[in-house]
């Protein structure tokens, strides 16, 4: 199972702050759309310095002393759930490798990191999924080995990202295979991935893994705070975002709140197949949505399923929407609740492949 479904599912009871509104009450929505607005605008951070990323003491410990030593690997897997600094210590350390500053971290002010502050540094390239397509195929992996065939340009190091390596389909993983078991001089490949687990063993056998931990709610508070969300919105969120900076910030989005809102509504009332249908279409064509989404529904169902057995609120997760959630809980037969339980935590498992999830929501909403 999902390790957050895991921990959803099995979490003691301590309280803590309600998100929002269930569906058949109407109560005060806690994060309006436009503070949803002003977070999108204020969470997009520059590239940090090592110094300035938090929670993530041992992987950039690791990162140091590969600096200092000179002995940088030449291929380093980063994983872990989505939100925790992965994809910004990515990018911290390609600006390190080729500063000219000459310590274990980037200066800042140099023409090099000058470059990458704009994204036109010639020897750091990020590979992902196109927007369209979901998965990394094989061509851009071949376009990338065409590339780094040559010596840096400008830099010491040639640098390449490759973000939701989890997404590369088996023809690409088996191109970037060769690379990794020839790799080109001076050329350093950083994957990115929510689990190794999720990549081909090959693949992983040839990278040095480093594991970045989920945040704790201390530092998800501190981020948004430090983004200028008010510091009880950001509590909200980050007791609600499963160590994951990124979806405490989308929990700030009113939209997605709306989603769940519509969803919850569904599943309580059985409604016609073509709304079922057109639903999970919808929230099929935003996968990037979904881990979130799915949290909430499980939070929600599993807490109508402890308003059942007569749970006291400080055992909830909304302890604060315990007469709610005691209304919906009646509307649904205890059979189908826990189907409702199964087919989310079956969701969960696996977010990105997202040829099935618009099936597997279907399932969910005419269950």
């Amino acid at each position: 199972m999902n390790r957050s479904a895991t921990a959803i599912l099995s979490r003691p009871g301590t309280s803590r702050p309600a998100l929002n509104s269930y569906a058949l009450k109407v109560l005060p929505t806690i994060f309006t759309n436009a503070l949803s607005a002003r977070c999108c605008r204020a969470c997009v951070e520059p590239a940090m310095p090592f110094d300035a990323i938090i929670g993530q003491s041992r992987p950039l410990m690791i990162l140091k002393r590969m600096l200092h030593s000179g002995n940088v690997a030449h291929a380093l897997l980063f994983s872990g759930i989505a939100g925790v600094g992965k994809h910004t210590t990515a990018r911290a350390l390609s600006r390190a490798l080729n500063c000219a500053g000459g310590s274990a971290d980037f200066c800042g002010v140099c023409p090099s990191c000058k470059k990458t502050a704009t994204g036109m540094h010639p020897d750091i390239m990020e590979i992902a999924p196109p927007p369209d397509k979901h998965v990394i195929k094989i061509d851009q992996i071949r376009s990338l080995q065409n590339s780094i065939i040559y010596a840096p340009v400008e830099g010491p190091w040639r640098v390449v990202i490759i973000d939701q390596a989890e997404r590369l389909n088996k023809e690409a993983a088996n191109c970037l295979l060769k690379t990794l078991e020839e790799p080109p001089q001076a050329t350093v490949l950083i994957l990115i991935a929510s689990s190794a687990a999720r990549l081909l063993p090959t693949v992983v056998s040839r990278c040095q893994k480093i594991a970045f931990a989920p945040l704790s709610g201390h530092d998800i508070r501190t981020l948004l705070e430090r983004a200028g969300i008010p510091a009880d919105t950001a509590a909200r969120a980050a007791a609600h975002a499963h160590g994951s900076l990124h979806r405490a910030r989308q929990l700030l989005d009113g939209s997605l709140l709306e989603d769940f809102n519509r969803l919850a509504s569904m599943m309580i009332a059985r409604r016609a197949a073509d709304e079922c249908f057109e639903m999970a279409a919808t929230l099929a064509k935003a996968p990037d949505r979904l881990p979130a989404l799915l949290i909430l529904l499980l939070e929600w169902l599993r807490d109508m399923r402890l308003c059942r057995h007569g749970a006291h609120a400080e055992q909830l997760f909304n302890p604060g929407q315990a007469d709610a959630l005691m209304h919906a809980a009646r509307q649904i037969e205890p059979l189908r609740l826990n189907r409702q339980i199964a087919q989310v935590c079956r969701l969960m498992d696996d977010p990105q492949r997202t040829y099935n999830m618009q099936l597997g929501l279907e399932s969910l909403l005419l269950s």
